[in-house]
């Protein structure tokens, strides 16, 4: 899960949420447009925020986000298998062939459809066939409302590994940044846990097994062998969602422009060493007898570590960081007789799914996860490479301690 803070919409959508009430009931009676074109929100290549005009081809109608490339939902329910409810509706204005979304929902509606239909064609295209595990139409759920959510769920999106894979879009709070439905970099972040999980994470026996304790347990401190597990799996997949959504966004700056430089996690620099699997479990140690006075009082070098080793995606970051050097530099593999028509980021994208189903196959034939270095995804990913100097460097900096030799090290898996 990303924690994004974000800006819902640009100016000039928010300045017509006035037009319309908040309940998405298309408000035109003009229906008969089967590739509409719509006027929407958009951050361009170089983070700047602007409109742009879009045809959607995959829709059954203008009129509702429901089509061969997701289902929006409007602030759904969740019956713990999909979401039920409204199928989003927007309002829409007409000037000539060109709609308008008329209120801030609608925008946002239109906007998360967009990008869905451009990872459905994108992915075919992209992608080699047997690849991917997904299925379409993806499903979506867009909320407006923080009611019956915590503070922790605004500025927010997710993905929840139910048997479709569900997608949510929190409300925004923020008006100081770009909305994560506008921005490709953070949704294609959420689309590739559902990448991760039907190759990876949902297909090993060891997950099936785990109880509600494990999971819990893997969400802070992992004190039993099983939340280890989980909370490697997670760290290495937030890091290799970072690196798609930067693949697919080709915006490496994608997290600043929604949530700022003072809590973005910026990939365009050379990764910090992981944590070893001792720091990472040290947590098991202080936890038993921590409390609020102790907190406050530990030395901050002290703080920062329990505070990484707890939030997976600070870890992660470090892989993405190392797979985006990687990928800038143009150095995986070029997959299939068309690579040569890919860009170097495509070809990455390409790359990246393609290892997935290994990955798993690496892993189905792990016992010994209590003692499994935070490491083993760096060697995966990189140890059969032709690396320049320049980006082996540049690697082996995500090495943690255990591994002073970087890449040199991994040995054979």
């Amino acid at each position: 899960m990303l924690k994004f803070r974000s800006r819902f919409l640009q100016p000039a959508i928010l300045c017509l949420a006035t037009l319309a009430s908040l309940s998405l009931v298309s408000c035109t009676q003009d229906r008969d447009s089967s590739t509409p074109t719509y006027r929407i929100p958009y951050i361009d290549e170089n983070g700047q925020n602007t409109f742009r005009d879009i045809t959607l081809t995959t829709l059954g109608s203008a009129f509702e986000m429901n089509g061969r490339a997701a289902i929006i939902y409007f602030n759904p329910s969740n019956n713990g298998q999909t979401f039920t409810g409204a199928i989003a509706q927007p309002h829409l204005g007409k000037s000539g062939s060109l709609f308008r979304p008329i209120d801030p929902q609608s925008g946002t509606v239109i906007a998360t459809y967009a990008f869905f239909e451009k990872m459905f064609f994108y992915e075919k295209k992209v992608l080699l066939a047997g690849d991917s595990q997904i299925s379409w139409p993806r499903i979506v759920g867009v909320y407006s409302s923080v009611d019956k959510m915590s503070p922790n769920d605004e500025n927010n999106a997710a993905y929840i590994p139910m048997p479709q894979g569900l997608t949510e879009i929190m409300p925004f709070t923020d008006n100081g940044r770009d909305a994560l439905a506008f921005n490709h970099g953070v949704l294609g972040h959420e689309h590739f846990h559902a990448h991760f999980d039907m190759s990876v994470q949902s297909k090993l026996a060891s997950i099936k097994s785990m109880s509600e304790v494990d999971i819990a347990s893997s969400r802070g401190c992992p004190a039993t062998a099983n939340a280890y597990e989980l909370k490697l799996l997670t760290i290495w997949n937030e890091g290799l969602a970072d690196a798609y959504g930067a693949m697919v966004s080709e915006q490496p700056t994608f997290m600043t422009v929604s949530f700022g430089p003072e809590a973005a996690r910026p990939i365009a620099i050379d990764p910090l060493p992981f944590q070893s699997a001792a720091t990472l479990k040290k947590c098991r140690a202080i936890f038993p007898t921590l409390t609020k006075e102790k907190l406050q009082a530990m030395p901050k070098d002290q703080l920062n570590e329990l505070v990484t080793s707890i939030d997976p995606h600070l870890n992660g970051a470090q892989l993405a960081r190392a797979m985006f050097a990687v990928a800038n530099h143009d150095e995986f593999p070029a997959l299939g007789a068309d690579a040569a028509t890919l860009n170097k980021w495509q070809r990455s994208a390409r790359y990246l799914i393609h290892r997935l189903k290994d990955f798993k196959t690496a892993l189905e034939k792990k016992t010994d996860w209590e003692n499994m270095q935070p490491d083993y995804a760096l060697c995966f990913f990189f140890k059969d490479l032709n690396l320049s100097a320049e980006t082996k460097a540049i690697v082996n900096k995500a090495f943690s301690s255990d591994y002073p030799d970087g890449v040199a090290q991994c040995g054979s898996l």
